[in-house]
């Protein structure tokens, strides 16, 4: 499964970076960067995730109708 993030919310993750930069939440540029990505990583695994668990539990409700 691919996940795709749309136009505005890959600017807005651009931002974000810079927003963390400038509020010094990080000391660095860098590591603005790295939050972003974990986040980035984070969503598309738990959206991944809920993607199965969902497949699943339409696989298992199909079977029990069989």
């Amino acid at each position: 499964m691919e996940v795709r993030f749309s136009h505005s919310v890959r600017i807005y993750l651009k931002e974000l970076i810079q927003i963390l930069y400038d509020k010094e939440y990080f000391g660095f540029e860098e590591d603005a960067i790295e939050y972003v990505n974990n986040l980035i990583d984070d969503i598309v695994t738990n959206i991944e995730r809920k993607h199965n668990y969902v497949t699943a539990c339409k696989s298992l409700s199909l079977l029990r109708n069989l």
